[in-house]
């Protein structure tokens, strides 16, 4: 074995010479990113944790670990600061989620909307169509303005902290309860960003999205099955309507780049993720398919790969590409401007 080395050249029982403690002079005239210091100093005192700001990129640093650094998000008109991790248990919705999924999924209600209708007409006010397209989206559509858009739509906003699984509890507390009376024609799906976002875990951050997705995807096949309730064409007129389930559409999510080279992106992981999606939907698309609900994917991430730089034209361009791609593929229909709720 190797003992500590030694030079041959010196008496080994001569004793060194004690060293001089270092001394560093910081003079006014050194260019530092900090503020102009003098005094003197040791080597000991100026390694201690310090304050200091790269005003050039916006980093706020405590000694030697940054405590923030900016990303590029495909949500986002400009990079921005990355946000702290949070698995997925510990979100907690805002206080009026479930109201607000309560209220979206009760407007596809076939006995609450003609009970509406008749009370409508009571009140000699306008007729109102029911809504025909549901999107459930986390923070990556939270840009895109789907009700003064868009006709007989309605939304749930499910970014974090709220929980998308409390969708699926209310839907299977309605089926339950044979309240699932639904008629309901398409169904954006647009998820995964928030989880591989605030997850430090990406590959249970994949099998939260994958887990939702196939959830979902079982518990719309329960609401619309046959023996459910029936519809009917109107609140006098109790002839049965044939409703089929409706189609889901799942959307990836779009790539984006900065030409900075101290902001990061999460494209490594948006790629997994959408593979993720993109199999999900081929694997189970045919067994959907023969319990009546039809599987489809609008690969988001492909139809905008030309606009992919984190700034405010490139984010206006992916979001037009989506909501004509919703307009012209599954006519949902836009408002003209001056008919805009």
């Amino acid at each position: 074995m190797f003992d500590a080395f030694s030079d041959d050249d010196e008496d080994e029982d001569t004793p060194p010479e004690p060293k001089r403690q270092r001394i560093i002079n910081f003079s006014e005239g050194v260019v530092d990113n900090e503020q102009p210091t003098t005094g003197k100093f040791t080597l000991a005192t100026a390694l201690q944790p310090h304050a200091t700001i790269d005003n050039e990129n916006k980093v706020n640093m405590e000694g030697p670990d940054p405590t923030k650094c900016r990303i590029a998000l495909p949500n986002q008109r400009g990079p921005n600061f990355k946000a702290a991790y949070l698995v997925h248990d510990k979100w907690v919705p805002l206080s009026d989620f479930e109201q607000s999924v309560k209220e979206s999924i009760e407007a596809f209600s076939n006995e609450l909307h003609l009970a509406n209708v008749k009370e409508r007409a009571r009140q000699q006010l306008p007729f109102i169509e029911a809504p025909e397209h549901l999107v459930i989206y986390d923070s990556m559509l939270t840009g895109i303005p789907f009700n003064t858009t868009y006709k007989r739509l309605e939304t749930i906003d499910s970014a974090k902290p709220n929980n998308p699984f409390k969708i699926i509890e209310h839907l299977k507390d309605e089926i339950a309860k044979k309240r699932n009376d639904y008629v309901m024609k398409n169904v954006f799906i647009c998820f995964g960003l928030d989880f591989i976002s605030h997850d430090p875990d990406l590959t249970r951050a994949r099998q939260t999205t994958v887990d939702f997705f196939r959830q979902f995807l079982n518990t719309i096949i329960s609401a619309f099955n046959p023996k459910g309730p029936k519809r009917y064409k109107a609140d006098e007129d109790k002839s049965i309507i044939s409703v089929s389930p409706p189609k889901l559409i799942f959307i990836t999510i779009p790539q984006v780049v900065s030409p900075d080279p101290f902001v990061t992106t999460l494209n490594a992981e948006i790629t997994k993720i959408n593979g993720d999606i993109r199999k999900f939907v081929n694997d189970c698309k045919g067994q959907a398919q023969q319990k009546g609900v039809f599987m489809e994917l609008f690969d988001w991430e492909k139809a905008c790969a030309s606009y992919n730089q984190c700034n405010e034209s490139d984010f206006s361009e992916r979001n037009d590409i989506l909501m004509k791609h919703l307009s012209n593929e599954y006519a949902v229909l836009m408002y003209p401007r001056r008919e805009e709720p």
